[in-house]
């Protein structure tokens, strides 16, 4: 069975390995569900014709909470989901047994899978529409024990059994006996499968209740502008046959000429090692230009960072930022129509700020970002989640700005500075909200938006922005969201993996075409921009 391994230990502090381990907290809430109008035939077809029943032993309460915010997500996609509290060793066989006894006729495959792992179902059928559930088949994968993440801290396994390993299992007396299943696997002589098909990861262990969520979003309602991912065939000796077919950026092609975004991204000597290879191999590489900005000349790979004559710190990063656009207006403003800054644990979606920017005009004075909306008639935009000027706004802000004490003036924060600079220099603040009021730019990670029960009400942010709590759980966040601020380097590559490479096989994204460009070819392939 595939893995991926959702938490990545590169990075993490040494005190997270000092520390005692810990349960996990888990809360009760709804983060609700929404229907995004995508493709999805395939996925429906396969979820008849392969029948996968899924199984979650709890042992305590906060497994019991766990679990229902799986039944509110991932397993809502199985064809039946049981929950059932575990007893003395042995209970397994048992209720594998009351399952056969009720479902026999309907089930296919049971996977029995621990509270601690997140499940994509849809390539899951996908990993067996070939393979016929009469024949006694298994599979299996073990986790160690991982204390810093799930709620159990003792190893775990998830168990996949055919329809007649199932039988096998249940007709072998002996195994009513045996506290192992295992064991019984072995003296039912079904031993572990090796099957190969196209690499589609199933299962992601060491997941919390929170990321639960999460992977919700990225891989249901996350996409990419004009991306269509690819699809591989069925193996031919499924029951119904798919072609395959290829990955698509033909509305992305055309906004990456129509759209130039120039991304600026602020970093520090300390972090430039890691930070900039993993931006550069990440979201920045949709960028149309990119250059990286700090206080010492460095370079890694062909990525040169532009030393400016400034002091590192929080407290000085308005110099920073007013630097760093006196040069790109100086060196590149006849290069692009949008100048996007972000700082070094910022990840954006490139292709989704296109989208949004190509009904504005870049020689409009205006620009985007997550609106703070204080101190300001018209509010400033976060730093954090990063804002993009126009063409038009870069401008003014070059000749206008930089010349007047309205922004040469020390500020106590980078994006108040920035906007109350722009503000002067008659620079819109334009609404970056979708048509449905949903937000695009983040200024936390998209956890502290999806899940309001966990939201600390007292903390500034949500004074910032007053018009957010209208919308509760997935109405949050907008299926074309654009950047998310507090996102480690790691995280970047897991991010980048699962909006571009991990699709749930069968679900395909359908993009309404803008006016002025072509519609999407399905069946012609096209390089990622």
């Amino acid at each position: 069975m595939e893995l991926l391994f959702l938490v990545c230990r590169e990075g993490s502090d040494l005190k997270e390995y000092l520390m005692p381990p810990y349960k996990e907290s888990v809360k009760s809430y709804v983060v609700g569900t929404r229907i995004e109008q995508d493709d999805k035939s395939v996925a429906e077809e396969l979820r008849e014709k392969v029948e996968v029943h899924c199984l979650l032993l709890v042992r305590n309460h906060y497994e019991e909470l766990k679990a229902s915010h799986i039944a509110r997500s991932w397993g809502g996609r199985c064809n039946h989901l049981h929950i059932e509290k575990t007893g003395k060793d042995g209970y397994e066989l048992r209720t594998y047994l009351k399952i056969y006894e009720r479902h026999s006729h309907s089930l296919h495959w049971l996977l029995h899978v621990h509270v601690d792992s997140y499940v994509i179902v849809e390539n899951l059928r996908y990993m067996v529409a070939g393979l016929a559930p009469t024949k006694p088949l298994c599979f299996h994968a073990e986790h160690a024990p991982y204390p810093y993440a799930h709620v159990g801290l003792h190893k775990s396994r998830d168990l996949l059994l055919s329809h007649g390993a199932l039988k096998a299992l249940v007709q072998t007396q002996i195994c009513m006996d045996i506290a192992f299943v295992m064991d019984c696997l072995e003296l039912s002589g079904i031993e572990g499968f090796n099957h190969t098909v196209e690499s589609y990861p199933v299962i992601l262990p060491y997941v919390r209740a929170n990321q639960v969520h999460v992977l919700d979003f990225f891989l249901y309602h996350l996409r990419v502008y004009g991306y269509v991912n690819y699809q591989p065939a069925l193996p031919t000796s499924a029951e119904f046959h798919v072609k395959a077919l290829p990955s698509n950026n033909f509305l992305g092609k055309q906004l990456y000429g129509k759209v130039r975004i120039f991304c600026l991204v602020l970093t520090f000597p300390l972090q430039y090692g890691k930070v900039v290879k993993a931006i550069r191999n990440t979201w920045a590489r949709h960028c149309n230009k990119l250059l990286f900005f700090s206080s010492r000349t460095q370079r890694i790979y062909s990525n040169q960072t532009i030393a400016l004559n400034v002091t590192e710190g929080y407290d000085i990063l308005w110099s920073k930022t007013k630097a760093a656009f006196k040069y790109v207006y100086e060196h590149h403003w006849h290069e692009a129509d949008w100048f996007y800054k972000a700082d070094d644990d910022t990840f954006a979606i490139i292709s989704n700020m296109r989208y949004m920017l190509h009904n504005y005009r870049p020689d409009a004075p205006i620009y985007f970002g997550c609106n703070f909306n204080r101190y300001l008639k018209q509010g400033y935009m976060s730093g954090g989640a990063g804002y993009v000027l126009s063409r038009e706004a870069l401008r003014r802000f070059a000749l206008w700005g930089l010349s007047s004490s309205n922004c040469t003036s020390s500020y106590p924060s980078e994006d108040y500075g920035m906007g109350s600079c722009l503000s002067y220099c008659n620079v819109t603040a334009g609404d970056s909200r979708d048509t449905q009021g949903r937000l695009r730019f983040f200024p936390l990670q998209i956890e502290n938006f999806l899940i309001t029960a966990n939201r600390n009400k007292e903390f500034w942010i949500w004074d910032f922005m007053n018009y957010f709590p209208e919308f509760q759980g997935i109405d949050c966040c907008s299926s074309y969201a654009i950047s998310i601020h507090y996102t480690e380097y790691y995280q970047m590559y897991v991010f980048d993996y699962l909006i571009f490479k991990e699709r749930p096989y069968g679900i395909r994204n359908v993009h309404v075409p803008l006016p002025g460009l072509g519609t999407i070819q399905r069946n012609s392939s096209s390089d990622i921009i």
